[in-house]
């Protein structure tokens, strides 16, 4: 009875560290289930063990009496984080959106919490200022709130009921402080990865890369931006969103089931630019010993002088991983040295693009990386290419969201302007060339999601991973080449390499003909996307 005596006097004194922990546990129960529960009880329990060592440790000295206020208010704050994440986005916060954060540097989120803000996020905010208000207002009626005798004594009890729960559930990895950490350190690791392997203009991980043949040649790769297909003219879609690609439609080879590896920029483009070990699946977010080499490398391997062109921003000495991929071509260009919420149109990279089209290499690889349709959707296009003003193909009888759909159609329409730009430039050099396009994901707008717009690896819907697909080549390289046209194939985007080794007529030891789109070997490795996300969006 006396541990339970000095537990229950011993919480009545850290009440403010204890009450967030406890809200947040309730809010669990409330939203997900008694076994959810029961995990935040062993995370709680955790990180109090933790507070209260180091409270232990600095007892004596004279600012332990502040170290109480603080722990509180980070306590409260990071409970208030991980409610406003869960209102967001629907889910906990997990290794995979700690990654996302840290790689986009809270770009893709700050897209999410401008669009899903809801009453319940306002409701716990004024929560959390009411808590920080009593605090502040105990903590200077007593500054002495913590004893000693009841530190040591509730530490005891509170170790022990840990350590039953964790050796009972084996729960770790749900350990909000575990989650973080680890995350973190993942992250330094596999970006450490990044800069041994990749920003270097050759890999001898490559083994044998052919040379590509003395006819000059001019190859380009555009990269999209949340582009879904089920917005294209070209695939069907009610508004015609590609005045001039669908013009140019019997030049183009139209791929009509090509999917995303993820949602998120970041994991989608690393399995597309990257050649990895070949046990990993689509899905799997990368560490550092699943990377190899990149497109980029393997392309100056070959002999071509390469060139990345960007609208997308290169974050300067904070690099993400596509700027390091970037930073083993020839030549890297970033356009764009603005926030995503201010205009910097994709027809920055057009002028340039000519003056890379000039360039007196005989064997050019250009990967193009344009902003496309990433929100802040308004912010994408000029005022000309204002089209879609009416009421939109949906459902949807809200006046605010029927305006979000037509702002994202106006700029599918104003990239099939820069897209078909691309095309021309590169034709009327009279060279041997293909320019290839695709999104690195897509988004839904409404179509199966009500709340907001939303691209999230946590809760899947098809127009998140429908990404277009196509190719242009020119009459030099039909007459050089052979190609094969199979527009209806299966094919999941985290393969591409193999694709764009087989388009390139580049040779190395570990192409897999049977991971081509192009290929007669192709062969769709269904067991791949088995128990994933895809599984059900695929063959729905």
């Amino acid at each position: 009875m006396d541990i339970i005596n000095y537990f229950l006097a011993f919480t009545n004194r850290v009440k403010y560290i204890i009450i967030p922990f406890a809200f947040y546990s309730l809010y669990i129960l409330y939203s997900f289930n008694l076994y959810e529960f029961v995990r935040e009880l062993e995370n709680t329990l955790t990180s109090l063990i933790l507070l209260l060592f180091v409270y232990y440790l600095i007892k004596e000295l004279k600012f332990a009496k502040y170290y109480y206020i603080i722990t509180s208010f980070v306590v409260a704050f990071v409970q208030y984080l991980k409610i406003a994440f869960y209102e967001v986005y629907g889910y906990k916060i997990s290794k995979s959106l700690v990654y996302t954060i840290l790689e986009t540097y809270g770009k893709e989120v700050d897209e999410y919490l401008s669009t899903n803000l809801n009453i319940n996020i306002i409701v716990y905010t004024i929560i959390f200022f009411c808590y920080l208000f009593f605090l502040i207002k105990d903590f200077r009626n007593n500054n002495n709130l913590i004893k000693n005798r009841n530190v040591v004594m509730s530490s005891l009890f509170v170790v022990v009921i840990s350590f039953i729960l964790y050796r009972g559930f084996h729960l770790r990895k749900y350990n909000f402080t575990y989650t973080v950490a680890s995350s973190i350190y993942d992250f330094k690791k596999t970006h450490d990865a990044f800069d041994s392997k990749l920003k270097s203009k050759t890999n001898s991980l490559f083994k044998y890369v052919s040379k590509t043949s003395i006819i000059p040649k001019i190859y380009v790769v555009v990269i999209g931006e949340s582009t879904t297909r089920g917005h294209m003219g070209l695939y069907g879609y009610k508004r015609n969103t590609n005045p001039l690609l669908t013009e140019k439609n019997k030049n183009l080879k139209l791929y009509n089931n090509v999917f995303s590896t993820s949602a998120w920029t970041i994991f989608s483009l690393n399995h597309i630019l990257l050649h990895k070990k070949k046990e990993i699946g689509y899905f799997d977010h990368l560490k550092e010993n699943d990377i190899k080499a990149s497109i980029v490398q393997l392309a100056n391997m070959a002999g071509f002088k390469t060139y990345w062109l960007s609208n997308q921003r290169q974050i300067g000495a904070n690099e993400t991983s596509t700027s390091k991929i970037a930073s083993a071509a020839d030549k890297s260009i970033f356009v764009n040295y603005e926030d995503y919420d201010f205009e910097s149109y994709d027809e920055k990279i057009l002028p340039e693009l000519d003056n890379l089209l000039k360039d007196n290499a005989p064997h050019k690889m250009i990967f193009i990386h344009l902003m496309g349709a990433h929100w802040n959707f308004i912010h994408r296009y000029p005022s000309n290419f204002n089209k879609f003003t009416d009421v939109p193909p949906t459902k949807i009888n809200d006046k605010k969201k029927q305006q979000i759909i037509n702002e994202y159609d106006n700029a599918i329409r104003y990239n099939d302007f820069i897209v078909n730009s691309v095309i021309d430039k590169v034709s009327d050099t009279n060279t041997e060339a293909y320019v290839t396009y695709f999104s690195d994901h897509g988004v839904d707008v409404f179509e199966n999601v009500t709340k907001a717009i939303e691209h999230s690896d946590r809760n899947p819907t098809k127009p998140m991973y429908e990404i277009p697909f196509l190719v242009w080549m020119s009459d030099g390289y039909k007459k050089n080449n052979t190609f094969n046209y199979y527009p209806n194939r299966i094919y999941v985007m985290g393969d591409f390499i193999h694709s764009f080794s087989e388009l390139s007529n580049i040779e190395f030891s570990e192409i897999d003909l049977t991971k081509s789109i192009f290929s007669n070997e192709y062969n769709f490795d269904k067991q791949k996307i088995i128990n994933t996300r895809l599984e059900k969006i695929i063959y729905d």
